[in-house]
């Protein structure tokens, strides 16, 4: 968390002395940080040990279990007349 804090404080201000003097554009520099994030996030996943998921959780269901609790719940909207 630290990490996040360091370089959240040290991009900001960075960010708006580069968009303020017009060197850049807030498109860019959301891109920026969104390469910038993909990167790290790769960086950091390959000293990362892989997570094995066993087969018995593919087979227990044919559907997603953040989709079951919501697959049989039917929603019904009040007609206007």
């Amino acid at each position: 968390m630290f990490g996040a804090n360091a370089i959240w404080g040290v991009m900001s201000p960075i960010a708006k002395f580069v968009m303020i003097s017009g060197t850049i554009t807030p498109w860019v520099v959301t891109n920026l940080r969104i390469a910038g994030a993909m990167i790290l996030f790769w960086l950091v996943s390959l000293f990362m040990k892989p997570e094995h998921v066993g087969l018995k959780i593919w087979q227990s269901s044919s559907e997603p279990r953040c989709l079951r609790s919501y697959s049989t719940r039917a929603v019904s909207l009040p007609v206007w007349e």
